[in-house]
């Protein structure tokens, strides 16, 4: 796969180099390996403190994609605590904010982030 070995171009983060030195944008490689992958299970998730992508911004991102709204926000919980919020989406994607975490969400919340994904792996609801 050529956009697997990828090197940042220094004047935008928003593209990135393949194997032949073409530019491309990274949201048309993101989008569609989104699409395709209807069958997988999708989770993005962002801390509710993160400076370097906000999780505004990824809600955004995900809103272009134009799926529906499955399951709308609600609270999700660790030994009573919540934990954060989340909301599921058509195509099997999920959006989750962790609480109290930054850009490197499990740094900041290392036991809440493994519980979440050991929920997504084993298909567990939040």
């Amino acid at each position: 796969m050529p956009w697997a070995s990828f090197q940042m171009n220094s004047m935008s983060s928003k593209h990135y180099t393949v194997v032949d030195g073409t530019l491309c944008s990274c949201d048309a490689v993101v989008v569609n390996a989104v699409d395709t992958s209807m069958v997988l299970l999708k989770k993005f998730y962002s801390g509710d403190h993160d400076m370097a992508v906000p999780f505004i911004g990824t809600q955004a991102w995900i809103r272009s994609l134009n799926y529906s709204i499955v399951d709308d926000w609600r609270s999700w919980h660790v030994d009573g605590q919540v934990a954060g919020y989340t909301r599921k989406y058509s195509h099997n994607l999920t959006f989750a904010i962790v609480k109290n975490a930054g850009h490197t969400a499990p740094e900041y919340q290392p036991k809440n982030c493994l519980i979440m994904i050991d929920r997504w792996i084993s298909h567990e609801s939040l």
